[in-house]
């Protein structure tokens, strides 16, 4: 897989070495979003008091980090198609007080430390109509000759992994436990883009913003053993929902 990431990555380069002014072109961008997501059974089961053994997070998942990269290709001056991976990643810490015993059978509370983080890895293929160039926009002597607007369209699929780590203080040395879920699941993205062009001599680069709606809400988690996460006692299948309203900066290169 890595070899043939590699291989992908020298052909774009060597195809934006060779290119004319004319299409096909080749560009690359990387990004960033602010995602919101929905994540309610999730956060009922795993940060409500009334559900977990920790009472230490207060605050639910209601966003997390998006980063992006994808190569595309543009062969007419309307559309580009290409590849796009991403990570998306958030994480809550708290510090539960644990119970223990010292010599004298007298309870005492330590401060603990616990990090509850969800991590997904995505990629799929993304395209974007640029509904600009239907106007005039492009005209040298037009305001606006310098944007790009269009909309987003992107289908792929989700590799997404939930971890739960606690340091337990009651011991010495410190006890660390970990445990993790998986969910996999197809997503996708619809939203709109607003580009502006910063030159365009040797190469193009352009500074843009997007916003829009991601859809992926994953089947239920499964731990290493392949087991179903059902919470008991009220048989609740819990699964990820990062589906959510989603809005960020990007900056797109190529030739």
């Amino acid at each position: 897989m890595i070899r043939v990431l590699n291989i992908t990555v020298l052909l774009c380069f060597g195809i934006i070495a060779f290119a004319q002014d004319n299409y096909p072109k080749i560009s690359f961008e990387l990004g960033y979003n602010n995602q919101f997501v929905e994540m309610n059974k999730f956060n009922q089961f795993f940060i409500d008091s009334n559900f977990t053994k920790y009472s230490d997070i207060d605050s639910p998942f209601k966003n997390i980090h998006n980063f992006n990269f994808a190569i595309k290709v543009r062969p007419k001056s309307i559309i580009d198609l290409g590849l796009s991976l991403g990570f998306q990643e958030g994480f809550k810490v708290g510090k539960p007080m644990l119970k223990t015993l010292d010599e004298n059978l007298d309870l005492v509370f330590t401060e603990g430390y616990r990090k509850l983080s969800i991590k997904s890895y995505n990629f799929g293929i993304a395209t974007t109509l640029y509904i600009s160039r239907f106007f005039e926009f492009q005209n040298e002597t037009h305001i606006l000759n310098r944007f790009d607007f269009g909309i987003d369209l992107l289908i792929g699929y989700s590799l997404s992994i939930v971890s739960n780590e606690v340091h337990n203080t009651t011991v010495d040395p410190i006890y660390i436990s970990e445990a993790e879920w998986f969910a996999n699941d197809f997503y996708s993205k619809i939203g709109i883009n607003v580009e502006y062009l910063l030159f365009s001599k040797i190469i193009f680069c352009s500074i843009g913003l997007r916003s829009g709606y991601q859809f992926l809400r994953t089947n239920t988690m499964v731990d290493r053993l392949d087991d179903y996460y059902v919470k008991m006692p009220y048989s609740e299948p819990i699964n990820l929902d990062l589906s959510g309203i989603y809005y960020g900066i990007y900056l797109k290169f190529g030739k």
